[in-house]
């Protein structure tokens, strides 16, 4: 490690305003060394790691190079779920993983983005975090951030992906969007106005059926899950996610000929779905116990391929119907069956399958209070008392109740989500128009390649415009659109992964960030404070990070950890490296001297 590169990470941690607990560890691991504490670590060697400001969000700045040059370089990926799919395979890791071959400048990275992302949305209002997501995204993309107004007015685009580095130009156009849940009143809104606006804009006119714009929504899920899912609208198929009844065709003139109509097709695979759809029937099976059922289980897909989402919760698991009748045999029935499934509840493979539910849901004091069952009954029911037996069997029943409203909650992360099966059910959706030879036609109009004549379909269609905005279900979108893949933003499984990591990490990285950090504390307590003692402080950690740095090994080459391609250092750089860091005991030794006088 250069002089230079420590000189530049100990101006990062000073720039940082770091905070430390006053507390200092005192324990000691096996090798003598201090104890190792992810909570530690991830206030210590990531503090330089903070949600961005709109400056990440635009070339050329300093913020932006440190964003590139610390997270985008190290995520390997050329897009959005690339970086994802990157980031998850940090965060599927084990607990005492082999570290030997991930190289560091991936974990760091890895974590230091997802320690953004996690204060970012809980940390953020949402207006804030909206806005800071876009710069986030801008910055892991190599796109910019867009906040110049055209015609007076803000563009209906946040960003441009995928820009050139040199000119700034070009790019694929997005408008992000963060919502919270997936309830039947979220839905994805835009301005109809700025949408056929854009598209008469004659440089993205000429590319409209190209790239068109992309509309990127990310789904905060209660597991902490952040789901990221993609559509784009295009003329060819505008009115595919656009309701036509925020038009009036009556304004529009004479039809064609039919022959003229040019009908499109999608052309876009859907994902295969098949082993999420396995993995929520396994998940699902391991719970129907805590209801009192056999863990035999097939989900009951007939409402999902017929495109039916509004079913899809209360036909998936179907719960058994209780025998009716008037007669003493159907009531006796009816009593047999509510003790077989109470029995079934109360058991201890019930009990197992009720403690798994509530780990499941972040919000799970709500699920427990609902469905938990009082000791009391219990002990009413096992000495036979027959007055007990409904009440138990509704607590029973509660839990189908809020199963069924935990499995739409959770990300995909979850193995209970019904995510997947939304997806798998927009495999057999279709779009239904009232006036499908008007859409057809509008359809045909805006397939052209020809900027001129896109123009004049978006005017056409501004001239039918009834409606403000458009509102698009998120439920649609889940279903029927892309799906990036779903990362976390949960800080304790963010702690699990650098505890998993913590081999390597202790003694490669936290001694050192540890003596900048309390470094940094007592240069800060002589300075700024006025503490005079404080410069024998820093005196002594100025040494322990000598020390450290001495003890860091060799950089190796490590292979990528997807295994898809070699990464490694460059050889010569390497080299130059090992010849500058002969100079790091005699820089430091200066720099202590400057700053102390000693």
């Amino acid at each position: 490690m250069s002089a230079e590169l420590i000189l530049n990470l100990i101006n990062e941690v000073l720039d940082s305003n770091l905070k430390l607990e006053e507390k200092v560890i005192q324990e000691q691991d096996g090798e003598g060394g201090k104890s190792f504490n992810a909570e530690e670590f991830y206030k210590t060697a990531l503090a330089m790691f903070r949600p961005p400001t709109e400056l990440a969000g635009k070339l050329d700045t300093e913020e932006r190079t440190f964003f590139q040059k610390y997270i985008a370089n190290n995520i390997v990926g050329k897009t959005l779920p690339d970086k994802i799919e990157q980031l998850n395979v940090l965060m599927d890791s084990e607990t005492d993983v082999e570290a030997e071959d991930t190289p560091l400048n991936y974990i760091l990275s890895s974590l230091g983005a997802l320690k953004i992302l996690q204060e970012t949305i809980d940390d953020f209002n949402e207006s804030t975090a909206g806005f800071t997501f876009e710069a986030f995204l801008s910055g892991l993309l190599g796109g910019k951030q867009v906040t110049d107004k055209v015609g007076g007015t803000l563009p209906i685009e946040d960003c441009m992906f995928f820009v050139d580095p040199k000119t700034g130009e070009g790019g694929q156009p997005v408008s992000l969007k963060l919502l919270t849940g997936t309830g039947d009143s979220t839905l994805v809104k835009g301005s109809i106005k700025n949408l056929l606006g854009f598209f008469q804009r004659p440089d993205i006119a000429a590319i409209a059926n190209e790239k068109g714009i992309e509309y990127i929504v990310a789904v905060k899920f209660s597991d902490k899950g952040l789901g990221i899912y993609s559509f784009n609208i295009k003329p060819a198929d505008f009115f595919y996610w656009i309701d036509e009844k925020s038009f009036d065709f009556s304004k529009l003139r004479a039809l064609p000929d039919e022959e003229q109509l040019n009908e499109q097709e999608d052309g876009e695979d859907t994902k295969d779905v098949k082993e999420m759809v396995a993995r929520f029937k396994k998940g699902i099976s391991e719970l129907l116990p805590m209801m009192g059922l056999p863990k035999d289980f097939e989900p009951d897909l007939s409402q999902l391929k017929g495109g039916d989402l509004t079913k899809f919760k209360s036909t998936v698991i179907p719960f058994p119907g209780v025998p009716k009748g008037a007669s003493k045999k159907a009531k006796q029935e009816k009593l047999n069956y509510f003790k077989a499934i109470i029995d079934k509840a109360l058991s201890e493979e019930g009990k197992q399958a009720y403690e798994k539910f509530l780990s499941y849901p972040k919000h799970s004091a709500k699920y427990k209070k609902a469905t938990e069952i009082p000791q009391e009954l219990v002990q009413r029911y096992n000495d036979g008392d027959l007055e007990v037996v409904v009440p138990l069997f509704k607590r029973v029943r509660s839990r189908y109740t809020e199963l069924k409203d935990a499995i739409e909650k959770v990300s995909s992360l979850e193995d209970i989500s019904v995510v997947p099966l939304m997806r798998y059910a927009g495999k057999f959706v279709k779009r239904q128009y009232k006036r499908t030879d008007v859409v057809e036609y509008l359809n045909f109009l805006g397939s052209s390649k020809d900027a001129k004549e896109i123009i004049k379909w978006s005017k056409t269609l501004s001239e039918m415009q009834t409606e403000p905005q458009f509102k698009i279900a998120l439920r649609r979108v889940i279903t029927e659109g892309d799906d990036y893949g779903t990362i976390t933003f949960d800080k304790s499984k963010i702690f699990e992964v650098i505890e998993a990591y913590s081999d390597v990490l202790k003694l490669q990285v936290a001694p050192v960030y540890r003596s900048f950090a309390f470094l940094n504390q007592s240069i800060n307590g002589y300075f700024i404070e006025n503490r005079p003692g404080s410069a024998a402080e820093a005196s002594q950690y100025a040494k322990e990070l000598q020390e450290d740095v001495a003890k860091l090994p060799k950089i190796k080459e490590y292979a990528d950890p997807t295994g898809e391609k070699a990464r490694s250092l460059n050889i010569q750089k390497r080299k130059a490296r090992q010849s500058e860091s002969k100079e790091y005991d005699e820089q430091l030794e200066l720099l202590t001297k400057e700053v102390f006088g000693k």
